[in-house]
């Protein structure tokens, strides 16, 4: 299974959240100059999309996040422990 990514206009509306259809799936939403902006979804109440940064940018562009169910389950890719890091003991 290959993820394709697929583009969409802003004119072009997510579909729903299955656990709350008021609003779009959570969706990368990128900006007029190319860049990624945020993590983004569609109020579908109030017919606007909105994002979870703070910066307020003009939106150009968005896609579906992509499923890594494929590469997390790769073995031959190296886990790293990122700057930190603690180990929970329970």
């Amino acid at each position: 299974m290959v993820n394709k990514i697929i583009f969409f206009p802003m004119a072009t509306k997510p579909v729903r959240d299955e656990s709350d259809p008021s609003f779009s799936k959570t969706v990368l939403i990128y900006g007029n100059e190319r860049n990624l902006v945020e993590l983004g979804y569609f109020d579908f109440e109030v017919d606007q999309w909105s994002h979870f940064g703070k910066n307020l940018f003009l939106l150009k562009c968005w896609c579906y996040i992509p499923n890594p169910a494929m590469y997390i389950n790769t073995k031959d890719w190296e886990v790293i422990t990122p700057k930190g890091y603690k180990k929970l003991f329970f």
